[in-house]
């Protein structure tokens, strides 16, 4: 048998492709920093300034992100409002059988007898792709006496999750089509809450994602905390100030009609930022609420969630090179919109690099012997000081907006994220150097994040599936339905904060 290719070992080898990632983005910069500031003794103070820069306008965009999702206003109904009565629904459920097969049927169980939605306005598709036959599968046509419509579909040589949908769409008769992972568990009101942004003139509805297996160990603990971060604050905060959103891939409620119309491309890693560019370049709207609560299952190890963000990364490069000039093009944004999307895009990318320049400043001077005024120099020192104390600001925001389980559950947690912020955006800044290789490298191919039955364990496994699928709700449905216009959940009855 032939020896693999250096290429195919390198791009099969993401330990290995970092350090390379390491040796071109921090390695080459210090020799020619080292190189020129032997002739050029400032320009090690230039690139000091422009990466400090860079770190600020980061910073300040998280943080004015933290301020707009702070208060509580522009919640989407007012507590004594009537209800809209959802429309026939269409819920396209996705899942690889092999790597989910543990958690799918909790998850149909969970949609067609839990959701505030009749029988007869509720139609399940859970759209599959396996390589081999599987019990599970028995398991799923048992399920065919549900009161819900549910199909289970086989998709005949899917090899994505964007296949599974787009096979499915010709299928669905609803209105409004729920798009979701195999591992999500909505709250019950959620189809609810984002119908009525569709009454409202807005096509496509993000809801918020919290981890339900935050207790399984020290990682899910963290991730736990980033999700409130990523999105009860950041989601929601550009949401606020652009009237504009994601549909993040999970918990996201379309117009069926725009969803066959901009369908999924699978070609791309992460076809939900792609499917978000391109309905917003059709003039299509996109709005997000956190109120609308779905629960799922974080990776719960660290090679799991070692190439799941090498995936995301990867997608959203795919996607800033094939949207980002189109995007200052489109005559449908304004200009908020257009700098929204740059610093979701291009900036992401030059971040990454732009990030690691700190390193190699340090590196450079001192093999050069040319110490750089860190604190000497009011710009630099009020630069690092401001940089710094972002990210305890930002985790104070997640905290004051977090659901109540989460705070009372995670108190200290919200603390260690904060204080480890800085030395985990350069680990996720890591994996988008390795996704930067792979992509030059023309590879796509991606690691499936592994699920299970074991992060559903202790009380979950002996409550009624409500509160499976929802650990953060406790109480009444009528306790639920009375604080929906909340805007942080300090106490069990407030538990749903509101858009704002």
């Amino acid at each position: 048998m032939s020896r693999p290719s250096a290429k195919w070992r390198l791009s099969h080898n993401t330990i290995a492709m970092a350090l390379v990632a390491y040796l071109l983005f921090l390695g080459v910069p210090v020799g020619i920093y080292s190189l020129f500031g032997r002739e050029l003794p400032g320009i090690l103070v230039v690139v000091h300034y422009v990466v400090a820069t860079a770190y600020s306008l980061t910073a300040a965009l998280m943080l004015v992100e933290a301020a707009m999702a702070l208060p509580r206003r522009n919640a989407p109904i007012a507590a004594k409002e009537a209800r809209p009565q959802v429309p026939l629904t269409s819920v396209i459920v996705s899942a690889y059988l092999p790597n989910e097969q543990d958690v799918i049927v909790g998850t149909i169980m969970h949609l067609a007898t839990e959701m505030h939605v009749p029988s007869y306005n509720l139609q399940i598709v859970l759209a599959y792709n396996s390589p081999e036959g599987l019990p599970v599968e028995d398991a799923l046509r048992s399920l065919d006496g549900l009161a819900a419509n549910f199909t289970a579909l086989p998709v005949a040589g899917s090899h994505s999750k964007a296949e599974n949908i787009v096979a499915t769409l010709p299928l669905c008769r609803g209105e409004m089509t729920v798009l979701l992972d195999a591992d999500h568990h909505p709250l019950p009101d959620a189809f609810e809450r984002a119908y009525r942004w569709l009454l409202r003139g807005y096509d496509v509805v993000q809801g918020r994602c919290v981890v339900r297996n935050q207790q399984e160990n020290l990682q899910t603990r963290y991730l736990s905390v980033e999700f409130e971060q990523m999105y009860a604050v950041a989601h929601s905060g550009r949401s606020l100030a652009t009237d504009n959103a994601i549909f993040a891939g999970a918990n996201g409620y379309w117009r069926t009609a725009v969803l066959r119309e901009i369908g999924m491309n699978a070609a791309m890693l992460t076809e939900d930022i792609d499917a978000s560019v391109r309905g917003m370049l059709a003039g299509y709207r996109f709005i997000h609420d956190r109120s609308i609560v779905s629960s799922e299952l974080a990776p719960a190890t660290l090679r799991s969630w070692w190439h799941q963000r090498i995936r995301w990364a990867q997608g959203w490069l795919q996607v800033t090179l094939q949207h980002q000039a189109a995007i200052w093009r489109s005559p449908h944004l304004g200009l908020k919109n257009k700098v929204l999307w740059t610093y979701l895009l291009s900036w992401r990318e030059l971040f990454t690099f732009l990030s690691l320049q700190v390193f190699a400043l340090i590196a450079a001077s001192l093999l050069l012997g040319q110490p750089i005024p860190w604190f000497g120099n009011a710009y630099f020192a009020a630069t690092t000081v401001f940089t710094v104390a972002s990210g305890p600001v930002v985790a104070l925001s997640a905290y004051s907006v977090a659901l109540w389980r989460t705070k009372r559950d995670l108190r200290l947690w919200f603390v260690i994220y904060a204080c480890t912020s800085l030395i985990y955006i350069t680990a996720k800044n890591t994996a988008a150097m390795v996704a930067m290789l792979r992509q030059l490298l023309g590879e796509r191919e991606w690691v499936v994040t592994r699920r299970g039955v074991k992060t559903v364990t202790g009380p979950a496994a002996s409550t009624p599936m409500a509160e499976t699928a929802a650990p953060y709700a406790r109480g009444s449905t009528t306790e639920r339905q009375s604080v929906q216009g909340s805007g942080e959940a300090a106490r069990p009855p407030l538990r749903f904060p509101g858009r704002g």
